[in-house]
């Protein structure tokens, strides 16, 4: 996502695992877009609340949910203030049935 960013654009990246994230700094590194992500390492709640906190609600083109299912609530409401009107919303791995393997992608268009 970050190689078609302009170049003002910004990636907020959540991660609890800093072992996990430095996977990709050498991978950001090397495709030149490491300037245009910003990788926080703490619960994405607490990002998320930041970002609201400092008065970034309705600034967002896209956010993307994958996370622990019991978060995903939280990480839903927090985002529907972040995203612009007209943007949208990506949620992974939302399980549609009880059956193992029955999750899906869901997109949410807000107008």
């Amino acid at each position: 996502m970050a190689l078609v960013l302009p170049e003002d654009g910004r990636i907020v990246a959540c991660e609890i695992n800093e072992d996990l994230a430095s996977i990709g700094k050498p991978v950001w590194k090397e495709a030149g877009v490491l300037r245009k992500i910003d990788l926080r390492i703490k619960p994405a709640i607490e990002t998320l609340e930041e970002l609201l906190a400092n008065g970034e609600a309705g600034t967002f083109d896209l956010a993307f949910i994958h996370a622990d299912e019991e978060s995903y609530n939280d990480y839903y409401e927090k985002c529907l203030r972040l995203i612009k009107k007209g943007k949208i919303l990506v949620l992974d791995n939302v399980s549609t049935s009880e059956k193992v393997g029955a999750e899906q992608t869901l997109v949410v268009f807000l107008d």
